[in-house]
C-alpha cells in the first residue's frame, strides 16, 4: 500500500508542471536532535491553488544512526557513524494563507541513496566504510511529515521556515536478525522564486 502511494505520488509530480506556479529555492539547516548534522536542499514546488502545492527537491543530507556502531569491530571504540545521502522527496503541501503569511503541513515519502559511509572513533579518528562489507543497503526510504511559515517578501517570492520528522520505513539491515531504521527531526530555512504561471 505505501509503495502504492508513493508511485502516486511521483506520477502526479511529473505532470504537474503542466497545470501549476513552478517555484525554485534553496534552503539549509539541520537536526535538532542528534540524528541528522546537516541539510542542504534545492526545493521544487508545483503550485495548485492557493491553499495546495506538491514540493519536490534534490537535497543532501548527513545522517547519523548509533545503531551502526554495533555493525563495526569491537577492538575500536567509535562514538559516531554518518552516511550522507541524497534525497528525493515528493510531498503534497496545503496552506492555511493570512495575508502574506501562511502555515504549511506537508507529507509524503523520500528516495535515498547513500554517497559516503564513515565512523569517527573516540580519538577523533575518521575510517571510510564499504556499505558492501556491512551489509548495509544505500537506498533508503522513508516518509516526511512536517509542519512551517512562509512569508511572500516580494514578486511572489517566499521565505520559509519547515519543521519535518523523517521516519524511515526501510530497513537498511540486510542482516535477516536485526533491523536499523533511519530516524531524524529536521528544521530548515529557505527561500523559493517563482519560475512562470501558466
Amino acid at each position: 500500500m505505501k509503495y502504492n502511494s508513493c508511485i502516486a505520488l511521483i506520477l502526479l509530480g511529473s505532470i504537474s508542471p503542466l497545470m501549476s506556479q513552478v517555484s525554485i529555492g534553496l534552503s539549509g539547516g539541520g537536526g535538532i536532535d542528534h540524528n541528522t548534522s546537516l541539510r542542504m536542499a534545492l526545493p521544487l514546488e508545483y503550485t495548485f491553488s492557493p491553499s495546495f502545492s506538491i514540493q519536490t527537491a534534490f537535497n543532501f543530507t548527513q545522517q547519523h544512526n548509533q545503531q551502526l556502531i554495533n555493525r563495526l569491530r569491537s577492538d575500536q571504540a567509535y562514538r559516531q557513524v554518518t552516511i550522507s545521502y541524497v534525497g528525493i522527496p515528493v510531498l503534497a503541501k496545503f496552506r492555511l494563507n493570512f495575508r502574506s503569511m501562511s502555515l504549511t503541513a506537508a507529507s509524503g515519502p523520500q528516495l535515498s541513496y547513500g554517497l559516503h559511509f564513515v565512523a569517527v572513533s573516540e580519538t577523533g579518528h575518521v575510517e571510510e566504510l564499504e556499505f558492501e562489507n556491512l551489509n548495509i543497503n544505500r537506498f533508503d526510504i522513508a516518509m516526511h511529515m512536517g509542519v512551517g511559515v512562509e512569508r511572500e517578501i516580494r514578486n511572489q517570492a517566499k521565505l520559509f521556515i519547515h519543521y519535518f520528522h523523517q521516519i524511515g520505513v526501510n530497513d537498511i539491515d540486510f542482516n535477516k536478525n536485526s533491523d536499523i531504521y533511519n530516524e531524524s527531526r529536521i528544521l530548515t530555512i529557505g527561500i523559493l522564486f517563482p519560475l512562470h504561471q501558466r
